[in-house]
């Protein structure tokens, strides 16, 4: 019998030293971590497409509304990996840093109404100053119904992040004149606003 009660726990330590402690399958933490970010860039592009859907409804429409102004008034945009903001046919191509620096979906179509309304005077009116763009961008953000209250603020904020600061056309130095501008902008469209004025932009050529 003792014999017999060794020969088992003998056993019983050997099965044990043996066995190898079970290890987490890499594959399935690979493919998870995958998912994920598979997810996180669909909910990006869903966000950028929802707000991008208004801007460029706002966009088209402005552009109308400007006596001359009939050439490179539509455009969609597009989720790309480039630093800085780039424009092919018809496409407006956003950085998904630029999508995470918004806060919120307001300072996100402050952005994309700026990207906007730099295209449409690119493509009809030559050397505009970048003012023109701040306040074109900010009646078509308005127009979708954005509040653009934060705009001069947000843009401070771009203009000292060195990797998107071109994304706002934010030349380094001063520009106090630049965000006065803006809130003067942010008044004037208020004032329509409160007053039940269209949101037509007075651009002088």
């Amino acid at each position: 019998m003792p014999i017999r009660i060794t020969s088992l726990l003998f056993l019983v330590c050997l099965i044990s030293a043996c066995a190898k402690p079970e290890r987490p399958y890499l594959g399935v933490v690979t493919r998870a971590s995958e998912a994920e970010k598979v997810t996180q860039e669909d909910k990006m592009r869903f966000r950028l497409q929802e707000i991008g859907s208004r801007i460029q409804s706002a966009g088209t429409q402005t552009c109308g509304r400007i006596p001359k102004f009939n050439n490179g008034c539509i455009y969609e945009f597009d989720l790309a990996n480039d630093v800085n903001a780039y424009t092919t046919p018809g496409k407006i191509h956003v950085n998904s840093d630029v999508m995470s620096f918004a806060k919120t979906d307001d300072e996100l179509a402050i952005i994309l109404g700026y990207q906007y309304a730099y295209n449409i005077l690119k493509n009809n009116i030559k050397n505009q100053p970048v003012s023109k763009v701040d306040y074109l961008g900010l009646y078509i953000t308005a127009l979708a119904e954005f509040n653009i209250t934060s705009a001069s603020e947000l843009m401070q904020r771009l203009a000292s992040n060195p990797d998107l600061s071109a994304f706002i056309g934010a030349p380094r130095g001063n520009n106090a004149d630049r965000y006065l501008a803006i809130e003067k902008t942010i008044v004037e469209i208020k004032r329509k606003q409160n007053n039940g004025i269209n949101l037509v932009p007075n651009l002088k050529n």
